[in-house]
Order: structure tokens, then C-alpha cells, then sequence
């Protein structure tokens, strides 16, 4: 019913904006929801319903060009959740103490993290000093919901003159490390990573650290198990858009959903999908154009 009433007054909205502006952009936001609580179908007749009344406002506007443009604010994995994750508890099972602030884990001597739950995500984060970062991360890994660690780095030795550091963690072990230099855009990934198991292939080489540019990587796995690998890594620890980032970034498996905010009255994990893992199935979304022929793929950051 909120969808009905939503997409019913919104499309009078856009007619009074008809020859007034060039643009109108509208957030549509009950077919998210229904495919977290719901699933797949209900989501797809949500989407048919909107796709039908876009067709009746074209057909009663022909005397306007008019182009839709669609595009979801993130994608969905439509896979059931059956384990919820308590970031708290999580910590403490792999032996991190968790503390309510930076200054409090100051006073820690084991290691220590602010485990924060946002929202019903499949990813989660702990904030910890930069030194104990990748031992918090190789923690973490171990646990048997987790799929993928990401942690800020120490600079690394002998690696090239870099701006970030980061290294990626699974099942206790590291896995990769990558050091990023952004006045050329480039990645530089260390050799004895294990790349092939994350979807990017490496040549043989005598060198200890591998370049390779943003578009390289963007191609060599957009379409594998962690698409985007190198960048998605690299922004979850340091985004320009985060005032303070998390020194920890934790991928779990698509079984398991954070807790984030219960519902009242409900015991519900509300979750038959949702987004945020470094897997494909929650991080890859959707754009459709009547305006302008798109690539295969393009990064949900360069869409506007």
C-alpha cells in the first residue's frame, strides 16, 4: 500500500515539474525494502508496477521528450539469512575485547576495537589503533562468519612510495597486501598474495610488488567473485567521503546479516537479501537509460 500511494503521488510531482526543469530525480524506496523482508518476486512486481506507470506518464506526454533513467542505490544478494551477527559478540568469540571508545581501548594491552553495527548490512566494521589493525583483522578472519578482512595498513617494506596500505585477511591468514598511489592511479600488489583464489590473475614476475592500473584491475574482476577488488578494498578503509574511517573492514558470508537495528515486536532477521559484502551478489546494482547507451559495467561512484 505504501508503494502504491508513494509511486501514485509522485508521478503528478514530475508532471508539475514538466517544462519547468530539465531534471527531476525521485527515491523510490519500497522495493528495497521489501526485498530485504521479503525476497526476489516481491521486489520484481514492485519494479513491473513502476515500469507500467512510467509507460502510462510517457504515453500521456508525447508532446515532451522525456527520459527515464534508473539506477539502485546499491544491489541486493536475495539469498536468505539464517545467522545474525552481533558485532559485540563477534569480537569478543575471536578474542578482541570490545570497548565503547578509542580512548578506552588506549588503556587495553590485548587487542582491542569499538565493533559498531550499523544497519542490517552484510559487512561490518571495528575501529582499533592503526598498529593492532591487521592483528584484529587476522582475528576476525577466523570467524565462521566472515568471509573477507580488510584492515589499514602499517607502510610496508621496500613496497613504492604509496598513500594508502591496506592488506586482506581470510580464515586467519593474510592474503594479499596492496599499497595505492594516487597521483598515478595505480595499485601495487605484492606477488606472493594469493590473487588467483580473489579473482585477479598475476603474471610471473621477479618483482616483489606488481603495478597495476585502476582500469586493469576494474576489468580483471568486475564480473568475478569480489568485483572491483583492489578499489572496494582500498575506499572501505579510506573513503574521502567518511570522516572518520574504520581501521577494520569485515565481509561475511551470505548466510550471515549484521543485527543492526531490531524491529520492536519482531524477531525477525528482515533479511531475505541485502547488500554491502565484497561479494558480487550484494554489491553489484542496477542502471537502465532511455537517455544515453551504457557500458557493461561502470563503478557506482562515477554514475552522476
Amino acid at each position: 500500500l505504501a508503494f502504491k500511494r508513494g509511486v501514485e503521488e509522485l508521478f503528478p510531482v514530475l508532471a508539475g515539474r514538466l517544462g519547468a526543469a530539465d531534471v527531476a530525480t525521485a527515491y523510490v524506496v519500497e522495493p528495497d525494502v521489501a526485498a530485504h523482508a521479503l525476497g526476489r518476486e516481491p521486489m520484481v512486481d514492485m519494479l513491473i508496477a513502476l515500469s507500467s506507470r512510467i509507460s502510462q506518464f510517457e504515453l500521456n506526454h508525447q508532446e515532451i521528450d522525456i527520459d527515464f533513467t534508473l539506477v539502485s542505490d546499491h544491489g541486493s544478494d536475495h539469498t536468505s539469512k539464517f545467522v545474525e551477527v552481533d558485532a559485540r559478540a563477534l569480537a569478543r568469540r575471536v578474542g578482541v575485547t570490545p570497548v565503547q571508545s578509542m580512548a578506552e581501548g588506549s588503556s587495553h594491552s590485548e587487542p582491542w576495537a569499538v565493533a559498531i553495527e550499523h544497519t542490517r548490512t552484510t559487512y561490518g566494521v571495528m575501529h582499533t589503533s592503526d598498529e593492532q589493525a591487521e592483528l584484529v583483522a587476522a582475528r576476525v578472519s577466523n570467524d565462521d562468519t566472515v568471509d573477507l578482512v580488510v584492515a589499514k595498513a602499517l607502510p610496508f617494506d621496500a613496497a613504492p612510495p604509496s598513500d594508502v596500505f591496506c592488506a586482506l585477511y581470510r580464515s586467519g591468514q593474510r592474503v594479499g597486501r596492496i599499497s595505492y598511489e594516487s597521483s598515478t592511479d595505480t595499485y601495487w600488489i605484492d606477488r606472493d598474495g594469493d590473487w588467483p583464489t580473489l579473482g585477479l590473475a598475476v603474471e610471473p614476475e621477479d618483482a616483489q610488488w606488481l603495478p597495476v592500473t585502476d582500469a586493469m584491475q576494474f576489468e580483471a574482476t568486475v564480473h568475478g567473485a569480489y568485483p572491483d577488488l583492489l578499489y572496494r578494498a582500498r575506499t572501505s578503509i579510506d573513503s574521502p567521503s567518511i570522516r572518520t574511517p574504520a581501521q577494520v573492514v569485515y565481509s561475511l558470508r551470505d548466510f550471515a546479516v549484521m543485527r543492526g537495528i531490531a524491529v520492536p515486536g519482531t524477531g525477525s532477521l528482515g533479511a531475505s537479501g541485502s547488500h554491502g559484502a565484497m561479494g558480487g551478489g550484494g554489491s553489484r546494482g542496477v542502471l537502465l537509460s532511455q537517455h544515453r547507451h551504457l557500458e557493461g559495467a561502470i563503478r557506482s561512484d562515477d554514475v552522476l
